[in-house]
């Protein structure tokens, strides 16, 4: 898996979060081009989706209510900020590797 799978598995499930009008805001890593996001975003025009303009992590995290990467530093500072945190692995992927049980995995969502 890489970094956009995991954006479109979130996508795809996105009704498991219990979010009404949810509005995406995506935060490459600092070293990304936002650019690879455009075409996958295309796909999802229903959606509010939009780029962090913040510099600051922390500024991000605060104002989120649910906090969704695939294994990432920033899932464990939002852990310690108090928010939900949920890893978007999709299915075809490795299991996350951050040794924190306050991450939500978004497989363990989808009903059998």
């Amino acid at each position: 898996y890489d970094e956009l799978s995991s954006f479109a598995f979130l996508i795809k499930n996105l009704n498991l979060l219990n979010v009404n009008s949810p509005k995406l805001i995506i935060r490459p890593h600092p070293s990304e081009n936002k650019d690879k996001y455009l075409q996958l975003i295309s796909k999802f025009k229903e959606f509010d989706i939009k780029f962090s303009e913040n510099i600051n992590l922390a500024q991000d995290i605060s104002n989120a209510d649910i906090i969704v990467g695939a294994e990432s530093m920033a899932l464990v500072v939002a852990l310690f900020a108090k928010k939900r945190v949920i890893s978007s692995i999709p299915i075809e992927g490795k299991k996350s590797s951050l040794p924190f049980p306050g991450i939500e995995n978004m497989i363990e969502m989808i009903p059998n």
